[in-house]
């Protein structure tokens, strides 16, 4: 493990020494220019510099300097390398899924984040130290926290909860002053908490599922006692804990200190829980105002979000497997795909998609070749798409809804060209007739003159399964139905 992350490291630290460079390569081509140095000249000299500046020469060989770097940019690479192994875990891209699946590299990837998440928890942890420092009046003005590896990432690194505690409360705990003045308990437990997306239908944006919450934590203050009665009663200390399975955890989850008599606190919170890499150092660091008892720590929307984030791991929820069907006929039978209606009144949408004025919907064509015999520069329309929309005309509606429509005889022929949603108006159509003439209009709810009444066939999703029911010749209700992928389209008509 100590090896792989020095690697991560290592290779972190090369990234943000590039990306750290270039205002001071722009700084100093800029000052070689001025005295007269050729291209080459700079490009040589910058080469040299970045040897010296970051780096120092022993025998002919170059050693980094690590603390040339700021520690930031390494947290800000590690932040990106986080996020790429959380992509890559993920199930939102179910052809990767399926590869890592399938040659068994999950669990060796998901060993992989949590070295990257130990090894950001301890750089973001020397980055706050810093922050704590300061805002509690401990460094001095234009202190700088550089970043060093040795400390932070060795075994024996010296960045630990340690480090975010204050010398004046630690000494009233050990001398028996400090004591608890206040305590109040938080706790929900909320089934259908929140929506997230359903893994098994990623490409409908309004299928989701309910995610739980459960959150506990206990919060107490604390003050120093100088005398048997305070003159105020607002705590010195005050400390929050959660508590996991019944259990309080090992280390307070949050910290606030008080170091200024103008009672600005010093917030310290770790959203890491004892089971996950980083328990124990801290994820953030802040000032807070207003803050005078455990109450107003429960009333901070801010602060419980950190005490309890949510983790890309609880959104990783993997499908369903779905059915392989295969269907077999003898050589030279046709498999009909088609299932009948069960009743005369046909196949239906069985849920709401249109709204009051049935407006909900944009447009959508299909210029396909023109016939046989005929100029190959003209197109002809297949069907023209009404794909219902949901709370905008940007969102699908329930089930993506598409009806498909037969044009009308007048606009069934050749064309010289058909384009739909001129203008950005997503009911606008226009044809081109092969003598030039334009017609251009709106199909609009109710009769239309470009295209039939009613659809000659319906798309729509329901649950898993992407449904395509349809009118046979001289049906006047959907009397079959077949399920079809997601990005299937009618045949000429």
């Amino acid at each position: 493990m100590k090896t792989m992350i020095v690697r991560i490291f290592l290779l972190v630290s090369c990234f943000a020494l590039l990306s750290g460079c270039s205002s001071y390569q722009t700084r100093f081509e800029e000052k070689a220019k001025a005295k007269g140095w050729t291209e080459d000249e700079v490009k040589a000299a910058i080469a040299y510099a970045d040897r010296v500046y970051f780096s120092s020469e022993k025998d002919g060989k170059f050693t980094p300097r690590y603390g040339m770097l700021g520690i930031e940019k390494i947290r800000e690479q590690l932040e990106k390398i986080r996020s790429d192994v959380s992509g890559i875990l993920g199930y939102e891209n179910r052809e990767l899924a399926k590869y890592i699946d399938y040659y068994h590299l999950r669990s060796d990837l998901e060993r992989q984040e949590q070295i990257a998440q130990v090894v950001y928890a301890r750089v973001l942890a020397a980055e706050l130290k810093g922050q704590f420092k300061k805002l509690m009046g401990l460094s001095s003005e234009g202190e700088k926290f550089g970043y060093n590896p040795i400390e932070i990432l060795s075994p024996k690194a010296s960045v630990s909860a340690n480090d975010f505690k204050s010398a004046q409360i630690d000494a009233a705990r050990e001398s028996g002053t400090l004591k608890q003045v206040e305590f109040t308990s938080y706790r929900v437990e909320r089934k259908f908490d929140r929506k997230i997306k359903d893994p098994d239908n990623p490409e409908d944006p309004n299928a989701f599922l309910w995610a739980s919450k459960f959150v506990d934590l206990q919060i107490t203050g604390y003050k120093i006692f100088t005398e048997d009665r305070p003159s105020s009663n607002e705590s010195d200390y005050i400390e929050g804990v959660r508590v996991v399975d019944g259990k309080a955890e090992s280390q307070p989850a949050l910290r606030m200190y008080f170091p200024t008599s103008d009672r600005v606190a010093v917030v310290v919170i770790d959203g890491d829980q004892g089971n996950e890499p980083g328990f124990g150092l801290p994820d953030s660091v802040m000032q807070l105002h207003g803050m005078k008892s455990v109450e107003d720590v429960l009333r901070n929307k801010d602060i419980l979000e950190k005490l309890f984030p949510i983790r890309d791991k609880q959104l990783r929820i993997p499908p369903k497997p779905k059915d392989f069907r295969v269907e077999i006929v003898r050589v030279g039978e046709t498999l009909n795909v088609w299932e009948e209606a069960k009743d005369s009144g046909g196949w239906k949408v069985p849920f709401q998609y249109r709204n009051g004025q049935e407006d909900n919907y944009n447009l959508s064509i299909a210029p396909e070749p023109a016939g046989k015999g005929e100029d190959a520069r003209f197109v002809r329309l297949g069907y023209v798409g009404k794909a219902w929309t949901g709370r905008d005309r940007y969102t699908p509606s329930a089930g993506a809804v598409v009806e498909y429509y037969r044009p009308h005889k007048e606009f069934a022929g050749s064309m010289q060209a058909i384009e739909a949603f001129l203008g950005g108006d997503p009911k606008k159509i226009s044809f081109v007739f092969p003598d030039g003439t334009e017609t251009n209009g709106y199909i609009l709810p109710g009769t239309s003159k470009f295209v039939e009444d009613e659809p000659f066939a319906i798309a729509y999703t329901e649950g898993d399964r992407r449904w395509w029911i349809e009118k046979s010749e001289g049906s006047t209700v959907f009397d079959k139905r077949k399920q079809v992928s997601p990005s299937e389209r009618p045949k000429h008509h």
